[in-house]
């Protein structure tokens, strides 16, 4: 599941979405305009295996946060490392 922070990162949400189907993988955005934590419960109420969270922060540095659900740990990655971070696990 890809988690916009701020609205104006949802256009980066979108075109992650689409690189990560593009890689194979099933994709879910979060387009209710939830909190994180909330969206992050409902990813992990549906069983969601990771939540990519996009923020402006993370954005300039062309990066984002990986989270996997199950441990509930997450890292920075680079968002050209994404979708083989991903599939790595």
């Amino acid at each position: 599941m890809v988690i916009s922070i701020k609205n104006e990162s949802m256009a980066k949400a979108l075109e992650l979405s689409d690189i990560l189907r593009k890689s194979g993988l099933p994709v879910e955005v979060a387009v209710m305009g939830r909190s994180v934590s909330r969206a992050l419960a409902d990813a992990d109420r549906r069983g969601v295996a990771y939540a990519v969270i996009v923020g402006p922060k993370e954005l300039k540095e062309k990066q984002v946060v990986l989270r996997e659900m199950k441990k509930c740990e997450q890292r920075i990655v680079d968002i050209s490392n994404l979708a083989k971070e991903i599939l790595a696990s």
